[in-house]
């Protein structure tokens, strides 16, 4: 019985001491780092679409792209917002957001894809 007494003893003596806030700052900061080894590590899942088919129409007008942005912004402000689903199409969308958006360049329109405003052929279905 007596070594167990000493072994426990030697244990607790070598043993780190740390306060409570300290126990709760380490905590925290491993909850940060575990969340950042998520993050950044991302889905590396294969898609099978085509990355023209769901970034649409890259346009070069940079007023454009400025739409293309404050539009996807919106968008995720809405969805939020609402706490509501995605919309069908881009008019049930300027409709639930109740903007109005400016006209889209000569022979395209807009479309969400992928939690994002982009352009695509008018005549696309």
């Amino acid at each position: 019985m007596e070594t167990l007494t000493n072994k426990i003893r030697h244990m607790k003596s070598s043993m780190v001491k740390m306060s409570s806030g300290s126990v709760a700052k380490l905590c925290c900061f491993m909850i940060v780092v575990c969340a950042a080894a998520v993050l950044t590590a991302g889905c590396h899942k294969g898609g099978t679409g085509s990355t023209a088919a769901t970034q649409g129409i890259v346009p070069t007008d940079p007023q454009v792209v400025s739409n293309l942005d404050y539009l996807s912004v919106q968008l995720r402000r809405t969805l939020n917002r609402r706490g509501a689903t995605m919309p069908a199409n881009f008019d049930q969308f300027a409709e639930a957001a109740k903007i109005t958006p400016p006209p889209p360049p000569p022979g395209q329109k807009y479309d969400i894809r992928n939690m994002r405003v982009i352009l695509v052929d008018a005549n696309a279905k």
